[in-house]
């Protein structure tokens, strides 16, 4: 539930900043 949540989260802070470096 909760956990899995935040680890959505936790997963775009990293991701997003370096996708949108990557282009």
């Amino acid at each position: 539930g909760i956990v899995l949540f935040l680890l959505v989260i936790a997963l775009r802070r990293v991701v997003v900043p370096w996708y949108e470096s990557e282009s």
